[in-house]
């Protein structure tokens, strides 16, 4: 039998998702190369293209990109000089140099024979950098013009690469237009092409399986994106190693996921450390770093951290502002979170001109039918109700209803959010709101204040109870003189009794009141329940943890993300963005990062590495988001 060509070793290695051994592998076939007088040109092409993956695949962009440069002085004819400047563009946008990715891409083109496996390859590139600067129409169509060439190609393993990289693209930009059946079918086909092809435990199908996890997470299938998110992150971490732009990806897209299923502390976790290592593999001041940065300030806003969660965005804001101009997707993500920060601090001139400038922007990138406009047009709908402009709110609420009820699955909280929110404005204004299709707050299912207040308050005093009835009895003389207003203007009508002071319909409630009552069961003195629920939650009172410990640092942000009148306003749900590649990270970010509906982008892939190589981008920051 013929020993395998030094080459052939190298794959072989690479097949194994042996990524440090083909890496040394190629490096020393390089050696014996250079070593020879009469060594092939071609060889030593071929041999360059494969260390420069690897080295790519193993995060080491500075190496990768001079390895390219030199493959792309020795090709000797224009087919290969194409593919090295390809190879050339995927390492720019890795390192968020997009103008110099896109004029590689162009260049690949016009080198590329017609009609060929070079051509799609460029056009393949061109997409994701076309991709990463949100110019979707124009990737798609060099997306499309990609396929048919890949798919007459000869058999082999760049004719493989470039199939599941062009399925992955095209996937990803169905993810971005808001078609998420569009974008599961191709995904799936993304996954068993990356499988078949490169095997189950190739950094290709941790791509895949992330660019799919975003995908579920948009559309509110969180359940079904953990395990894909989990399967992805251990293949990267056993193939490169934790410090790697792709694992802080697929980080930013897990605390993203947290965080839209509103465990809020056990996004932080995962969150904190995608900055780590990004910072770690990319530096402060790279894109994808900055998308993490405020991915995790959306979670610290939901954990009331404020002061450390607008210094991130801030940060991430001048980045995004510098790298792309004032313009793109991450950035109208940034803009309504920072906002959200400023409405809850009361700004809210400022906080609106946010909103209105990222609704604006997101309009203009990703159309106007996209679910994920949904949340900015709830929270600007609900500063337009405070300022009882209730014509506009309506008109905001229903357009931001009819993306959703089109767009995610039924029980996804951003629409029940909003359904929420609809129905108090109705209410507000004197109108039926039973077809809204709101659960009574008493009965609503997810966790959160108004569930743990109900079952406490309607079952009865016991012991820890009573730290409840006191933390609620100091706070309410705090609002003793405001809320009747507030319910005044909810209802339309005057309201008495319990429900028009809080301090006494507090004490008036079975557990809590001081003088016996004649009633028992869930629905003893129903009009003081209500008022303890609606106390809970004007203060934000986290009344689970008050039965396992009565301290008044209870107090916290409701873990719904309701700006609704009787909750605080929790109205950044995105928090990317960055669910893309890396910020999509998908290949997310989008990551997620590739990307929420995300309703954050998690976009992970959107321009930037990790949860950016899809939700965010496969195997460089933006991929995974």
């Amino acid at each position: 039998m013929a020993e395998p060509t030094p080459i052939a070793r190298v794959l072989d290695r690479r097949a194994r998702a042996d990524y440090g051994g083909a890496r040394e592998e190629a490096l020393r076939a390089l050696d014996e190369l250079d070593s020879k007088p009469d060594a092939s040109s071609r060889d030593l092409f071929e041999m360059l293209v494969e260390l420069g993956r690897l080295q790519q695949d193993c995060g080491e962009a500075a190496d990768a990109e001079a390895t390219f440069e030199r493959a792309l002085a020795v090709g000797g004819d224009e087919a290969l000089r194409a593919r090295a400047l390809a190879r050339l563009s995927a390492v720019y946008r890795d390192q968020g140099r997009f103008d110099e990715a896109e004029r590689a891409a162009h260049d690949a083109i016009e080198l590329a024979p017609e009609e060929s496996l070079e051509a799609a390859d460029a056009l393949v590139e061109l997409a994701s950098e076309q991709f990463a600067v949100t110019k979707y129409d124009a990737a798609e169509e060099s997306c499309l013009r990609a396929f048919p060439l890949a798919e007459n190609a000869p058999p082999g393993v760049e004719r493989d690469r470039v199939r599941t990289r062009a399925h992955a693209t095209l996937g990803t930009l169905h993810r971005a237009r808001g078609r998420y059946a569009d974008a599961e079918q191709v995904l799936r086909q993304t996954i068993e092409l990356a499988e078949q092809s490169f095997g189950p435990d190739s950094l290709e199908a941790a791509d895949a399986l992330n660019d799919l996890a975003i995908v579920f997470k948009y559309a509110g299938r969180f359940d079904d994106a953990e395990p894909l998110y989990r399967r992805a992150l251990d293949i990267n971490v056993r193939a490169v190693g934790e410090i790697h732009y792709n694992v802080a990806s697929i980080y930013h897209n897990l605390g993203g996921l947290e965080h839209a299923r509103g465990n809020h502390a056990q996004a932080e976790p995962h969150a904190r450390r995608s900055v780590e290592i990004r910072r770690q593999a990319v530096g402060p001041d790279h894109p994808s770093t900055a998308a993490d940065e405020a991915a995790l300030a959306s979670i610290l806003y939901e954990l009331r951290k404020d002061e450390e969660a607008e210094r991130l965005l801030r940060s991430a804001i001048s980045t995004y502002e510098t790298v792309y101009g004032g313009e793109h997707y991450e950035l109208s993500v940034h803009l309504n979170n920072l906002a959200a920060i400023l409405q809850r601090r009361k700004a809210y001139t400022e906080a609106e001109a946010l909103y209105r400038r990222a609704l604006a922007m997101k309009e203009k990138l990703i159309g106007p039918e996209h679910p994920v406009l949904a949340n900015t047009l709830n929270n600007l709908a609900v500063i337009c109700r405070r300022d009882e402009r209730y014509d506009e709110a309506e008109r905001l609420y229903e357009r931001a209803l009819e993306l959703l009820e089109a767009g995610v699955e039924p029980g996804h909280p951003t629409l029940a959010r909003t359904r929420r929110n609809y129905a108090a404005l109705l209410r507000a204004t004197g109108r039926d709101d039973s077809l809204v299709g709101e659960q009574p707050l008493a009965n609503e299912v997810h966790d959160g204040p108004v569930v743990a207040a109900e079952k406490i308050v309607a079952g009865g005093g016991h012991a820890g109870d009573r730290g409840l009835r006191n933390l609620l009895l100091e706070s309410a003389d705090r609002i003793d003189a405001q809320l009747p207003q507030r319910l005044v203007a909810e209802r339309g009508h005057e309201q008495k009794g319990h429900r028009a002071f809080p301090k006494r319909g507090i004490d008036r409630c079975h557990g809590f009141a001081d003088e016996p009552s004649p009633h028992r069961g869930r629905n003893v003195c129903s009009r003081g329940n209500r008022l303890a629920i609606e106390v809970a939650n004007v203060l934000e009172i986290d009344v689970a943890a008050l039965q396992k410990d009565d301290r008044p640092d209870a107090l916290r942000a409701p873990s719904g993300e309701v700006a609704a009148d009787r909750r605080a306003p929790r109205e950044a749900d995105e928090l990317s963005g960055l669910d893309g590649k890396l910020v999509e990270q998908a290949g997310e970010q989008p990551d997620e990062t590739r990307g929420d509906i995300r309703l954050r982008l998690e976009v992970r892939r959107a321009a930037v590495p990790g949860d950016v190589r899809g939700d965010d981008a496969p195997n460089v920051p933006e991929r995974l988001r």
